[in-house]
């Protein structure tokens, strides 16, 4: 049974900042902050285990009125009561579903990164806690908030500094390099 438990950082403000880093404009708005791998725990823990197939690749499915059968690269099927396609950007599921959807580039990029709120100084966590925090600039932006730490940890000096920055870069040799990973390989969507 799923328990009900806190998933979430509250922040009680948002803020943007300058680019010398005063506050520029702030009101008082209450978001809950999380993350994906918490909420994936939090997901993975309400069923079984043996009802996940992690480090397999899903090929496809059939579909009756009565149940979903699920087929994997390995030659195994798997009938189910539901489908649930977690499998990433390039979705076997979704692909299966609606062949005539596609990614579309949106004209940015993004750079993300969380650190442990353990090693940020205590001045610089002052600004940040329970705050969502944003800067905008001339072709970019950058937001910075805590979220959850890396086992689900609410409390302070568990949690984690996310930060997310965006760049505007135009389709081209540009947006190609940096799609490009450390071992030379194009990525579609995202450099792991």
């Amino acid at each position: 049974m799923l328990q009900k438990k806190a998933i979430s950082v509250p922040a009680y403000k948002r803020q943007y900042i300058s680019q010398d880093g005063s506050i520029q404009w702030e009101e008082q708005t209450l978001q809950l902050m999380t993350s994906w791998d918490n909420v994936y725990r939090q997901l993975r823990n309400a069923l079984q285990n043996n009802l996940y197939h992690n480090a397999k690749r899903l090929t496809g499915f059939k579909q009756n009125k009565d149940y979903v059968v699920a087929e994997f690269e390995d030659g195994h099927n798997e009938k189910c009561d539901l489908l649930v396609g977690a499998d990433g950007p390039s979705s076997t599921v979704r692909q299966q579903l609606l062949p005539e959807v596609f990614p579309k580039y949106a004209g940015y990029v993004a750079w993300r990164g969380v650190i442990d709120e353990s090693k940020v100084p205590s001045s610089i966590m002052q600004f940040f806690a329970n705050k969502f925090t944003f800067f905008h600039g001339r072709n970019t932006h950058i937001l910075c908030y805590l979220i959850p730490g890396s086992k689900g940890e609410l409390s302070e000096g568990k949690r984690r500094l996310n930060w997310v920055w965006y760049v505007n870069v135009p389709s081209g040799d540009e947006l190609q390099l940096l799609l490009t990973d450390k071992h030379g390989i194009q990525r579609e969507f995202s450099v792991p």
